[in-house]
């Protein structure tokens, strides 16, 4: 297995969760450029505006399930498979409510009102979106600091026992030479 060896194990696990991280806030950083851009078309007449933004949507959604497959591809604890699905149900939640926006958002009697409706209706899915990502990433960052403790401790003990058989060696030595 890639983790047998301690060294490069470690080195794989540090590199792992590292993508994991980077991916997940690739993943925040998608979402956000699709609320924007959702909230950008409820807002205006202009179609070429309009096209413009659900492209940017279009290539964001793209770009979100990429990331999201390069972290189900990266994720080995089942306490991370589980986060991460919270991340996926909620974003799927969020990604329908985009687009139900983007739909009431296009029709040509869309008043203050409706237009309230729109915003207010992007809000909780969006949110619990953000939360879940937000949770995710915490629970990586925290598994990188146990990891980087259990690491120190083993580096410690390991240090410990070099010396002791460096010792024992130096008795050794002496007895056996006299």
């Amino acid at each position: 297995s890639k983790f047998d060896n301690p060294y490069t194990g470690c080195t794989t696990l540090i590199n792992v969760d590292n993508e994991k991280l980077s991916a997940a806030y690739d993943i925040r950083g998608n979402i956000n450029k699709i609320a924007i851009s959702v909230r950008n078309i409820a807002i205006t007449s202009d179609q070429n505006y309009t096209d413009e933004k659900k492209k940017i949507i279009d290539e964001n959604k793209a770009l979100y399930y990429e990331n999201q497959k390069k972290i189900d591809n990266l994720i080995y604890t089942e306490a991370g498979k589980n986060n991460f699905k919270k991340v996926k149900d909620n974003v799927e939640i969020a990604f329908s409510a985009f687009d139900d926006a983007v739909k009431k958002s296009e029709r040509s009697d869309t008043t203050d009102d409706k237009f309230q409706n729109i915003i207010d209706g992007l809000e909780k899915p969006q949110n619990d979106a953000f939360t879940s990502i937000q949770e995710f990433v915490n629970g990586q960052v925290e598994a990188n600091h146990e990891k980087g403790d259990t690491t120190q401790q083993a580096t410690a003990t390991a240090s410990k026992l070099m010396i002791t058989i460096l010792l024992i060696s130096i008795i050794l030595g002496i007895v056996f030479t006299y």
